[in-house]
């Protein structure tokens, strides 16, 4: 009986991380906000990441990514809603489980998420798209529930950031989609909110 509990134990724990869950490609939002201070003034940003109109490029279809919201500071005043039409045009390779981001600039693919990351990896440019940021590791991956499903989960510390952070496959950082990891000082970034099929 104990052998068969430690088989059943160890099937589920593999199936809770064994099908990769893709990056949506249509219908899906991240809410996010971020605050920064510019040495002058504070600033506060809420946010929506949301999908526009598809595009071809090299023959590969690419999605772009509007991002709008609203900005404002309490101490400089002022402040506005902003709408960016094409903050990103990226692809998704399911094969690879890595998401692809257009460089205009370079006429090339640079890595917007790999969704590969092990124990030990360092989050540069080559797996995330706010690599380079600050120096990150993975510590750990483990899964988290949700809507039903498990999805694999990377944690990552780094060099001077917030503990507890981490990367969660199909829907990215929960620091927010393009954010990179809140330093707890002078700067913080959060994922509100992800909703995909109106889920």
């Amino acid at each position: 009986p104990l052998l068969l509990l430690f088989v059943l134990i160890t099937l589920s724990a593999t199936a809770q991380t064994s099908v990769y869950h893709p990056f949506p490609e249509r219908n899906a939002f991240w809410c996010g906000y971020e605050q920064w201070y510019d040495g002058s003034c504070d600033h506060t940003a809420h946010f929506t990441t949301y999908f526009g109109t598809d595009t071809l490029i090299n023959g590969f279809i690419y999605h772009k990514l509007i991002k709008s919201g609203y900005e404002y500071s309490s101490i400089c005043g002022g402040g506005g809603y902003y709408y960016y039409p094409a903050i990103a045009i990226i692809r998704q390779d399911t094969l690879l489980h890595k998401v692809f981001m257009y460089d205009t600039s370079l006429a090339r693919d640079t890595t917007f998420y790999d969704f590969n990351l092990v124990v030990g990896d360092t989050l540069d440019k080559s797996k995330v798209i706010w690599g380079n940021v600050q120096f990150c590791t993975v510590t750990s991956v483990d899964s988290i529930l949700i809507n039903g499903q498990y999805r694999k989960r990377f944690n990552h510390n780094c060099s001077y950031g917030c503990p507890d952070s981490s990367i969660i496959e199909g829907i990215g950082s929960i620091s927010g989609l393009m954010s990179g990891p809140s330093s707890c000082f002078e700067y913080f970034a959060s994922l509100s909110s992800f909703e995909q099929d109106d889920i």
